[in-house]
């Protein structure tokens, strides 16, 4: 495992391309020792797997770098890809191939 930070530019909204929201979500969330993990109606499940998967995740990434992480970290799940690219979350238009936006600044991952 290689460890280093990469830097990414992002564009704006491409013209014509705007978000559409098609319904409001219900958020809450669930903690773990590390993580705070939003998750909305239906995704409970998903939630409490990805915290406990991200603990050991985490572990090892903090391991490997050599480096700990004291802040705690957001995951935000969406339960499908179609309610992911409605997300406000993030502000630009997401591309159809996106899958999960990581916010270095924000300290917070959004899938």
């Amino acid at each position: 495992m290689t460890c280093g930070i990469a830097t990414l530019h992002g564009q704006s909204t491409p013209y014509g391309k705007n978000k559409v929201q098609y319904r409001e979500f219900n958020w809450r969330y669930i903690q773990s020792e590390h993580f705070d993990v939003y998750y909305y109606d239906g995704g409970k499940e998903l939630a409490d797997f990805t915290a406990e998967v991200a603990e050991p995740a985490l572990a090892s990434i903090q391991k490997t770098c050599h480096f700990d992480i004291t802040d705690r970290i957001t995951i935000i799940i969406h339960n499908s890809h179609n309610d992911f690219q409605q997300t406000n979350a993030v502000g630009e238009y997401l591309p159809e191939g996106v899958g999960g936006v990581t916010e270095l600044l924000k300290n917070r991952v959004i899938l």
